[in-house]
């Protein structure tokens, strides 16, 4: 399980939920980078991309970092309303990261899904999670 940076500052318990895009792959940068953050488990989402490709994403961006001690489990393929309309392939490239090409990694999605994983970490959490969504909020619906 991940660890915050800096243990002897209070750590922030942190779900988030993206479809890993290019600002979402900053985002996860800025989030490993925080000093107090706590990365519990990472959900993904389809909105740049369909779920799985931003797993594979998340899952490449933690490995480049040295990180692979933090989950990642596919959310929600289709909104609750109709189906997933096929990401933003004209802003983000084919694969979400400006078809940049990452290392390929072992590390694989976890067997819970991302509505199931934050479920749990907000009971293991309780009051304290602080989760953060920056793609269509299906999973936490």
């Amino acid at each position: 399980m991940a660890t915050p940076q800096n243990p002897g500052e209070t750590p922030i318990p942190v779900y988030f939920d993206c479809d890993t895009g290019i600002d979402d792959a900053l985002a996860l940068a800025m989030l490993l980078a925080h000093p107090q953050a706590y990365l519990l488990g990472v959900g993904t989402v389809s909105g740049n991309v369909d779920a799985a490709q931003a797993a594979t994403n998340t899952l490449r961006l933690l490995a480049l970092a040295g990180r692979e001690d933090i989950p990642v489990a596919v959310g929600e393929m289709h909104p609750l309303a109709g189906t997933f309309p096929g990401g933003a392939t004209d802003v983000h490239g084919a694969n979400g990261i400006g078809d940049i090409e990452l290392p390929d990694t072992d590390m694989k999605p976890a067997a819970e899904s991302a509505p199931d994983m934050l479920i749990r970490l907000a009971r293991a959490h309780r009051g304290r999670l602080h989760v953060i969504a920056v793609g269509p909020c299906t999973n936490l619906a």
